[in-house]
């Protein structure tokens, strides 16, 4: 059996260090609840927009670890009255900033992982993002499958675990219709089946906890197919 951890995120630089109660598995300590996942391969969705976040301020609170990693992935970084905002030196390679900023957030948990970063959409910090949903979705399965091929060749079971603990607006929903597409991928290619598994932490208790589980046994398409093939798989 295989295991794939994806996760959702937001803004990291809102996020606080707590104990997750790690559902029968203990107490870790964290700013994320990825410290209680335990999988073969580990990625993290984050929108190309989180590289102009901000955080802290009128008594919010601030991830020093987010502060920190922004500056070793070389995000600007400007520091006001316990606020802090980021965002990248130059508008080449933004999402490389962004890939370099998550992925210096895993390690700081103990984690390595892969870092997709797909379009976001609507207004943050005075810049506006166009992506649509189409793209979003069509950049988060190529982005998910090549973690799928990554794990080896395919056969058996392959579990995909979903947190959306720290996932913002669409991002929960966007990535659990990727991860039933992906599955989908993964039976054409030869697993036997697939099981996915979503996951949340409890407020202010912190339980991380399984709240939903579904086996795929048949391939999904995002929309009725039209050719004759494609009906026919």
């Amino acid at each position: 059996m295989r295991r794939l951890y994806v996760a959702t995120w937001g803004n990291p630089l809102e996020w606080r260090e707590v104990d997750y109660q790690c559902d029968g598995r203990g107490v870790r300590r964290g700013f994320a609840s990825a410290v209680c996942a335990e999988a073969d391969k580990y990625v993290v969705h984050v929108l190309d927009s989180v590289v102009t976040a901000s955080g802290g301020g009128q008594g919010r609170p601030l991830n020093p670890h987010a502060v920190e990693a922004a500056k070793k992935a070389g995000l600007k970084v400007v520091e006001k009255d316990g606020a802090v905002h980021v965002e990248p030196p130059q508008c080449e390679k933004w999402r490389e900033y962004a890939r370099r900023y998550v992925e210096e957030l895993l390690r700081r948990i103990g984690i390595e992982g892969t870092v997709v970063v797909t379009a976001a959409v609507g207004r943050l910090s005075n810049k506006t993002y166009r992506g649509t949903p189409d793209l979003i979705l069509s950049e988060l399965i190529w982005g998910l499958w090549q973690a799928v091929k990554e794990l080896g060749e395919p056969k058996g079971q392959l579990d995909i675990h979903l947190d959306v603990t720290h996932g913002i607006n669409f991002m929960p929903t966007a990535a659990l219709w990727a991860a039933r597409l992906v599955a989908s991928i993964a039976l054409a290619a030869g697993y036997d089946k697939v099981v996915l598994k979503a996951y949340n932490s409890t407020p202010n208790q912190w339980h991380y906890v399984e709240v939903f589980t579904e086996e795929v046994t048949h391939i999904q398409f995002p929309r009725p197919p039209r050719s004759p093939a494609a009906k026919a798989l």
